[in-house]
C-alpha cells in the first residue's frame, strides 16, 4: 500500500515537472503573446475607441422658505379647500424620477439643438443617470458623453429645465386652484346674498319669531293672571260653601216662630193675629179665659233672617260656580292658543336657525375662499423648485475621459495574454510528435536508452 503511493506521488511530481517544463520551453512565446495583447489593448484604448466623458451636477433637498399652514381636521371646511389649493409635496424619489420628465428633456435638446445629432428624448435619458441619498437629502446628476463640453452643457441645463419645470408646473397649478377657488367664491358670494335677503323678509314678516314670542310671552302672563283667579274663586267657593253650611246649620237649630204669655182681665179674648193682621179671637191659638194667661206664636225675625242670608249664599255660590267655569275655559282655550303658539313659535325659530346657520356657514365659506385667494396668488409667485432644491455643485468640465479605463484594460489584457499564451503552449506541446529527448524516444519506444549523442561543439 505504502508503495503504491510513492509510485503515485511520484508521477504527479514528474506531471509537474513536466507542465513546467512546458511552460519554460514557451516561456518567450507566452511572454510575447501577452506583450501584444497589452500593447493592442493601448492602441484599441488610445487611438480606436472614442473616450466618454462624465460630469456630475449636485443638489440638496431642503425645507421651503415660504410655509403654508395647512388645517388638518377631517371633514373641515379649511382642509377641503387646502386640498384644492396646496402645494404637491415633493420628497427625494418624486425628485430624482422627474428629473427625466419627457417635457424636460425635449427642452434640454431644443435649448442646446440636440435635434440636429439624432438625440431624441430616450437617447438622452439613456446618457443621464441620476441618484438620491436619503441620508444626506443630496441629489447627483450624471451625464456622460463623447464630448465634454456637450457633457457640461447637458448637465448644467438639465438642471436649469428642471427649476424651470417645477416653477411653471407651480404656476399652472396654482393658476388653476385660484380659478377654481374664485368660481366657488363667485357662488357662494351669490348663495350669500339670497340666504341673507330671505333671513331678512323672514324677520320682516308680521308673524315672524319676535312677534310669536311676545305674543307667547303676553298669553302665558294672562294664562297666569287666570289661573290665580281661579284659585282665588275656588277658595271664595270653598269658603262660601262653609258659610252656607254654618248658615243652614244656624237655621236648623233655630225655631221658625216664637211663642208668648199674656194675661186675660176677661173684658174680650186674646187671639192671634192672621195672615191679614186682625186678631184671631176663635180661640185656637190662643186660649181664652175670663181671666188669667193666654200663650201666643209669632215668626222668629231671627229665623227670617237666617233665611235670607241662606238666599244670598246660594245666589253667590252659584255666581261664583259660573265665574269658575268661565275662567276654566277661558284657561283652556289660552292654553290651546299657547300650545298653537309654543308649536308656531318653534317652527319659525327652527327655520330662522336654519337659514342663520346656512348665513354663517356661507360667511365663513366666503372669508375662507378669500383668504385661500391671496394665499395661493403668494404661492404662485414664488419659485417653488429653488425652495426645495439649492444646487450645491453644477456640472464642471472634465479633463479626462472615464471610458475607456487605459490601465485597466491594459491590466485585463495582460492578464488574458498570459492565460492565453500558456493554452497555446499546451495546445503545441501536445500536437508536437517530435523526438528531443531519451526520454521521449524512451516513451514513444518503450525500449532502454543505450546511450545519447550530445549536440554542440567538443
Amino acid at each position: 500500500m505504502e508503495q503504491t503511493q510513492q509510485e503515485i506521488d511520484q508521477v504527479e511530481e514528474i506531471d509537474l515537472r513536466q507542465y513546467i517544463s512546458v511552460l519554460l520551453k514557451w516561456k518567450w512565446m507566452i511572454l510575447l503573446f501577452s506583450l501584444g495583447c497589452v500593447l493592442t489593448s493601448y492602441i484599441v484604448s488610445a487611438f480606436i475607441l472614442t473616450p466618454v466623458y462624465e460630469t456630475t451636477s449636485v443638489l440638496m433637498a431642503t425645507q421651503p422658505n415660504y410655509e403654508r399652514v395647512y388645517r388638518e381636521e377631517n371633514g373641515s371646511l379649511e382642509s377641503t379647500v387646502d386640498s384644492f389649493s396646496r402645494m404637491p409635496t415633493l420628497n427625494l424619489n418624486t425628485f430624482t424620477g422627474q428629473f427625466k420628465n419627457t417635457e424636460i428633456l425635449n427642452n434640454v435638446i431644443k435649448k442646446l439643438h440636440l435635434e440636429e445629432e439624432g438625440y431624441s428624448a430616450k437617447t438622452l435619458a439613456q446618457k443621464i443617470t441620476v441618484t438620491g441619498n436619503e441620508e444626506t437629502n443630496m441629489i447627483e446628476v450624471k451625464v456622460i458623453n463623447t464630448d465634454a463640453a456637450l457633457a457640461t452643457s447637458i448637465a448644467n441645463t438639465l438642471v436649469d429645465e428642471f427649476y424651470a419645470f417645477l416653477f411653471t408646473s407651480n404656476q399652472k397649478q396654482a393658476k388653476e386652484a385660484v380659478a377654481y377657488l374664485a368660481s366657488q367664491l363667485k357662488q357662494t358670494e351669490d348663495e350669500l346674498k339670497k340666504t341673507t335677503e330671505a333671513y331678512q323678509e323672514g324677520k320682516a314678516q308680521a308673524r315672524n319669531s319676535d312677534s310669536l314670542e311676545k305674543e307667547l310671552m303676553s298669553k302665558t302672563d294672562i294664562l297666569t293672571t287666570s289661573n290665580a283667579q281661579l284659585l282665588q274663586s275656588q277658595v271664595l267657593l270653598e269658603q262660601l260653601i262653609a258659610g252656607k253650611n254654618r248658615l243652614e246649620e244656624n237655621l236648623a237649630n233655630t225655631p221658625a216662630k216664637l211663642q208668648t204669655n199674656s194675661w186675660n182681665d176677661g173684658n174680650r179674648e186674646t187671639g192671634d193675629i192672621n195672615a191679614d193682621g186682625i186678631e184671631d179671637l176663635t180661640g185656637e191659638n190662643g186660649t181664652a179665659a175670663d181671666g188669667g194667661s193666654m200663650v201666643t206664636e209669632e215668626i222668629n225675625p231671627v229665623y227670617l233672617e237666617l233665611v235670607k242670608s241662606l238666599n244670598d249664599k246660594d245666589a253667590e255660590i252659584a255666581q261664583t260656580r259660573a265665574q269658575i267655569i268661565g275662567t276654566q275655559k277661558n284657561i283652556g282655550l289660552l292654553e290651546k292658543e299657547i300650545s298653537d303658539l309654543q308649536a308656531e313659535l318653534s317652527k319659525k325659530q327652527l327655520e330662522e336657525a336654519t337659514v342663520k346657520r346656512k348665513m354663517d356657514s356661507l360667511e365663513n365659506a366666503y372669508t375662507v375662499l378669500n383668504s385661500k385667494i391671496i394665499e395661493t396668488e403668494i404661492a404662485k409667485s414664488a419659485d417653488f423648485g429653488r425652495m426645495n432644491l439649492t444646487l450645491v455643485s453644477p456640472a464642471y468640465f472634465p479633463s479626462t475621459p472615464v471610458k475607456p479605463n487605459k490601465q485597466l484594460n491594459m491590466a485585463i489584457a495582460a492578464i488574458l495574454g498570459l492565460m492565453g499564451g500558456v493554452l497555446i503552449a499546451f495546445v503545441l506541446e501536445f500536437f508536437d510528435d517530435t523526438v528531443k529527448t531519451a526520454d521521449d524516444l524512451k516513451k514513444l519506444m518503450d525500449v532502454p536508452v543505450l546511450a545519447t549523442i550530445p549536440t554542440g561543439r567538443h
